[in-house]
């Protein structure tokens, strides 16, 4: 026959089992989330990140647009210096 003090220690050791089960199953959870979320966070950083270089990058090439000349037909945009002035019918 079993004694009650043996008794007590057998649902004493029982409930510990569970116990230690039940911890680890919960450790295992946490950890498995911890490593979820922290590749999460890296891919979401390292998606910024290359989002934020790309987007410098763009701003750098962005061509300079070139000079307009007004487009009056009589307007020449040809400077002419004093020694490459086209002679004139007096200076022949």
């Amino acid at each position: 026959m079993v004694t009650s003090k043996q008794r007590q220690r057998q649902l004493a050791r029982a409930r510990w089992e569970r116990q230690r089960s039940r911890r680890a199953a919960q450790a295992r959870r946490r950890r498995r989330i911890a490593i979820v979320v922290g590749v999460i966070g890296g891919l979401v950083a390292a998606a910024l990140l290359v989002w934020l270089v790309l987007s410098l990058n763009e701003s750098d090439e962005v061509p300079n647009p070139e000079p307009t000349v007004p487009g009056d037909p009589g307007f020449s945009t040809d400077l002419l210096t004093p020694s490459s002035n086209p002679p004139t019918q007096g200076d022949r």
